[in-house]
This record gives C-alpha cells, sequence and structure tokens, in this order.
C-alpha cells in the first residue's frame, strides 16, 4: 500500500526552454522530458512541466495551461534575445546566441518560482527537477531559502557546443556547474563517463546517479510494408542491399565526414551495393525552422559531388519521428561516429528497430554497445576502423542478423517504463 508520502509527491520537471513540447523534430532532452514526465504520471506522480511559450502560442499572453496525455503543461514566455545579436550568423556568435538564450529562460524561470513564493509563501512541489543548467545556476540561491529538493539532469555536459567558445568554456563554465552541482540534492548522470566526469568537482559520489535515457517502445514494433519501403522507394536506383544509416544533427560534433570517408573507401574496395542514408537537419539545428544546409553541411555536399559519391551518399534532410522510425526498419546497419555524445540517444533507437550499432567510444556509446553482441565500437575519427568493421559485416549477414536480434534485447532494458521507476525510486529517497 502506498504511504501517504508517495501519493503526495509532487515534481516540477523545468525543460530548457528551447523547443516547445512536444518537439515533432527532434530534441533528445525534450523527448525525455514528455516520456519520463509520462511515466511518472503513470506511476501516480504529480508531475508539472514548465515549459517555454513559443511566439505562434497565444501570442498576446504571458502564459498558458494544458494537457498532454494527462501532464500538466505549464506554459511561460521567455524574453526575446536583443535584436542585435538575433541576425548575427557567425559560428561564435551562434554558439554565445544559444547562451544567452539559456541565461533568458533562466530569468523567467526565476520569476516564474518567485511569483509563486510570492502568492502562496511557498512552492507547492517538493521536487524540482532542471535540465538544464543556467536556469540552476540563476535559481539557486531563490531555492536555498526553500525546503525543495532539486534534482538535476546532466545531459550535454562539458565537451559540447554549450562550451563553444573559449570565455565560457573556460572561466564561466566552471563557476556555473559548481554552483548547479554543489545546489542540487541528487544528480542524474546518463553514462558512467559523465558521471566520472561530474565527480572531478569534487562532490560526493552519493549524490550522482547513472540513469540512462529511455526509449519509446513504438520503436519495437515492425512498421507496415508500405511504411518500411517508403525509403527504398526513395532510392530509386540507388537502391542497395547493404543500408548504412545516420540519424541526427549535420554537425561536426557528429562527426559525420568520417562515415562519408568510408563511402569512399568502399567504393575503391570495389563493393557497390551500398547506400548511407543521413537524415537530419542540415543546418545543424533541431530549433531552427528553416533548415538550409550549414557551412558544414556545404562541405560535406561538396566532398561527396568531388569524389563522385551521389550516388552512395545521400542526404534525407530533416525528418518526423515516423519518417526515422520507416528509415531505422530499412536500415542494415546504424553509425554514430560521433567525436563526443553524452549519450547518443539514437543508437537505441536502432538497436529496438532491430539494427546493429557501429558507434565511437564517447559517452553511453560504450556502456551500451557490447562488441561483437550489438555492435562494434570504434575510435572517434577513425575511418580505417569503421571500413574494416563495415566490410567485416558486408561480406557476414548472419552475424549481422545475429547482432540485431541481440541489440533488441539489449534495447528493451532501456524501455521508459523502467527509467521512470528508477528515477520514481530517486525522488522517494530524496523526500
Amino acid at each position: 500500500m502506498e504511504s501517504k508520502l508517495e501519493k503526495n509527491l509532487k515534481v516540477l520537471i523545468i525543460t530548457p526552454g528551447r523547443l516547445p513540447l512536444p518537439a515533432k523534430l527532434g530534441g533528445a532532452i525534450e523527448e525525455y522530458i514528455l516520456n519520463l514526465g509520462k511515466e511518472l504520471t503513470a506511476l501516480g506522480v504529480d508531475v508539472t512541466i514548465l515549459d517555454i511559450l513559443s511566439n505562434s502560442q497565444d501570442s498576446d499572453s504571458t502564459h498558458k495551461f494544458e494537457r498532454i496525455s494527462n501532464l500538466k503543461i505549464v506554459r511561460i514566455r521567455k524574453p526575446k534575445i536583443p535584436f542585435i545579436l538575433s541576425g548575427l550568423k557567425h559560428p561564435t556568435i551562434i554558439k554565445g546566441k544559444r547562451l544567452v538564450d539559456e541565461f533568458l529562460w533562466g530569468l523567467a524561470v526565476k520569476e516564474f518560482l518567485s511569483f509563486h513564493i510570492r502568492s502562496k509563501r511557498e512552492l507547492p512541489w517538493s521536487i524540482i527537477h532542471f535540465n538544464s543548467p543556467i536556469p540552476l545556476a540563476i535559481c539557486s540561491r531563490l531555492l536555498k531559502k526553500t525546503n525543495i529538493h532539486i534534482v538535476y539532469t546532466e545531459h550535454t555536459y562539458f565537451a559540447s557546443e554549450r562550451a563553444g567558445t573559449f570565455f565560457f568554456r573556460k572561466i564561466l563554465e566552471p563557476k556555473i556547474m559548481k554552483t548547479v552541482l554543489s545546489s542540487s540534492t541528487a544528480i542524474i548522470a546518463l553514462s558512467s563517463k559523465t558521471a566520472s566526469a561530474l565527480a572531478t568537482f569534487g562532490i560526493s559520489s552519493d549524490k550522482i546517479h547513472v540513469i540512462a535515457l529511455g526509449i519509446d517502445e513504438r520503436y519495437f514494433h515492425t512498421l507496415n510494408i508500405e511504411k518500411s519501403k517508403s525509403f527504398e522507394l526513395l532510392l530509386g536506383s540507388n537502391r542497395a542491399s547493404f543500408i548504412i544509416t545516420f540519424l541526427g544533427r549535420v554537425h561536426p560534433q557528429k562527426g559525420i565526414e568520417t562515415l562519408i570517408e568510408v563511402a569512399k573507401m568502399l567504393k575503391e574496395y570495389g563493393i557497390t551495393d551500398f547506400v548511407i542514408l543521413i537524415g537530419g537537419p542540415l543546418s545543424g539545428d533541431f530549433s531552427v525552422n528553416k533548415d538550409t544546409p550549414s557551412p558544414y553541411a556545404l562541405k560535406l555536399m561538396k566532398y561527396v559531388k568531388k569524389e563522385r559519391l551521389e550516388h552512395h551518399v545521400i542526404f534525407l534532410g530533416r525528418l518526423t519521428q515516423e519518417q526515422k522510425m520507416a528509415l531505422l526498419n530499412t536500415s542494415s546497419v546504424f553509425v554514430l561516429p560521433s567525436y563526443y555524445e553524452t549519450f547518443g540517444l539514437v543508437a537505441l533507437e536502432a538497436m529496438a528497430s532491430g539494427v546493429p550499432v557501429i558507434g565511437s567510444k564517447v559517452g553511453a556509446l560504450c556502456d551500451i554497445i557490447r562488441n561483437g553482441y550489438n555492435g562494434y565500437l570504434f575510435k572517434p575519427g577513425s575511418s580505417e576502423e569503421l571500413f574494416s568493421i563495415l566490410i567485416s559485416l558486408y561480406r557476414n549477414k548472419e552475424h549481422l542478423k545475429e547482432l540485431g536480434k541481440n541489440a533488441r534485447e539489449t534495447a528493451r532494458k532501456y524501455l521508459w517504463s523502467n527509467i521512470a521507476k528508477r528515477t520514481y525510486e530517486l525522488y522517494k529517497k530524496l523526500s
């Protein structure tokens, strides 16, 4: 029988304030929050999600209340980025704009919490779960005056685009992270590598809990023939027996040039019945509505044309959730060649679809992938190592099939229902 404490467990989960839920065209953090919230609600937790109110939603309102699958969503307006920055396109400025954007969201979150404290003298939640560092750093002093337990999930970690400028990486971030980690009652790391890195800040290991991202049940269901064949029809004369897939932002972090270099090596080796499908925003950013190719994407496309690889490398651009599932259903193998990756949820999505994963030795991929069982790991940037693995799998279709079967079994351990139970147990310990 549930205790009164468990019945009254109220949690506020705060989004990063980038993409309004539900994020239809990407956003791993947004998927994490939405799926975790749904499963926690099913377990009896009273969940409220604080999210951004986009300009297209009630443009005259400062806030909005709604429900998504029994989840309570409170949307608030975020201050706009100063006009002087909004039109600038230089890569360094773009990274700076993202930091300013997160700072502005932090101010909006602080005002929301301050309003509740002023009007009710206390906050109605026993736990506040942050999912980005700057809002927590901004709210930390305010929350110290309350009895609220703070949970923080580290999604990005330092070797990411969040740490894209030298000033932020070397000066601001260490201070922000020390504030965030010291203010948190509990910290969720998505991988053992992230947990080890967070421990270098001198916080107690008892405070850090490794709880991975989860996988949507839908990925375990095979699509009907028409949908699963959709990408084969798209290929036309390029149809191949060996389909290598990448899903994610077309961004330097993802190491896509390594995969394209392998396409050249396969062709030179005499293999012609293969194709590499690259699905994801060419802009390199899920939050940008117009998918204009970035300088990095244009550089990759230029290389493909120069090496006459157009029949072997196809850029699909931004995909819907259903299109992602259809693409995975047609894939022989999934490759994630990232230089750094906190988790790499798409690797689990591929595994759930019965597709073996070849991933670089970074982040949670080292926890998920077991060499020769459900996929293979390779050194980031090593096209030679990746080429060797793919050649081996191309020659041994039976082994490829066995890897796919094991990959699906691996993914079942990461169902959102299991991830939510572990998070729920952590919440109960704090309460």
